[in-house]
């Protein structure tokens, strides 16, 4: 398996070591919430799912998840790391290990970014009290 450092863009909200460890945990104690690969369950209707540029499986975009800023998968849990900064939002597209997308193409939310926002992270924010307004944030990790 390569590696490499991959930018990803998501519609959400910064989140400190001490914010993420509170999501993490709530996220923990509902299980409905949170898959067993790390990432937030939802409907995959509410998932816009495209082909991918010559290769068999397609693409799956807006999709919640929290992603631990400037780790290395080699040794770091990308999801979920104590002690980082973290993003939690909607995967909107990457550039880098798997992916090249043109990232200025998706900086402009769209109804589905808003949509997907309002039902699977705000409610998680409001849950432990953390100020959810979202914006475009780019973070890096190593994949």
């Amino acid at each position: 398996m390569g590696y490499a450092a991959t930018t990803i863009l998501v519609y959400g909200v910064r989140l400190d070591s001490n914010q993420a460890q509170e999501v993490y945990d709530h996220l923990q104690e509902t299980d409905d919430l949170f898959e067993s690969d790390g990432e937030i369950s939802m409907d995959p209707n509410d998932a816009l799912i495209e082909p991918t540029n010559g290769k068999f499986r397609p693409r799956t975009r807006y999709y919640p998840n929290m992603y631990s800023e400037g780790t290395d998968s080699r040794i770091h849990d990308n999801t979920y790391e104590e002690g980082y900064d973290h993003v939690i939002g909607l995967y909107v597209a990457s550039n880098g290990y798997a992916y090249n997308d043109i990232l200025e193409d998706y900086l402009v939310p769209n109804e589905d970014y808003t949509k997907n926002y309002d039902k699977y992270i705000q409610p998680i924010l409001d849950a432990i009290g953390i100020d959810g307004r979202p914006k475009m944030v780019i973070t890096n990790q190593v994949w």
